[in-house]
């Protein structure tokens, strides 16, 4: 649902969004909410996009992700992103809170990063990183 990051400090602005019936074409409130949110939705991409751009320009420069990328050309800018997480050896909590993940899914994304690798069972997939 979008908007519920540029509206979360609002109170029941996460439910109101989540519910299909008052996105609707029903007069007066859904307008009234759309109008609201696409200005701050632009304003927000615009202001972080430029800091994604310079974090891929940034991990396009950088030889671990090289490498990576070389070796494993299905990875994606997700998995490249985790994999220099991990490098930096931050854990689950930090990971999920950098990448707005609940540590569940970083533990998913950890487990799928892990078969993109062909990790076996037995191999630690952070030794694995920081052999790279």
């Amino acid at each position: 649902v979008h908007g519920v990051g540029v509206l979360g400090g609002l109170p029941g602005a996460e439910a109101l969004l989540r519910q299909p019936a008052l996105l609707g074409p029903a007069p007066g409130a859904p307008l009234l909410l759309t109008a609201a949110v696409h200005p701050l939705e632009e304003e927000v991409l615009d202001e972080t996009s430029w800091d994604e751009f310079e974090s891929h320009l940034h991990l396009l420069q950088d030889p671990f992700i090289r490498t990576l990328r070389q070796h494993y050309p299905r990875l994606t800018q997700q998995d490249l992103k985790l994999c220099a997480l991990l490098r930096q050896k931050l854990g689950t909590k930090d990971i999920a809170r950098i990448l707005a993940l609940s540590t569940r899914g970083v533990e998913t994304k950890r487990y799928r990063l892990r078969r993109k690798l062909q990790l076996k069972n037995n191999r630690n997939l952070q030794e694995f990183i920081d052999k790279i």
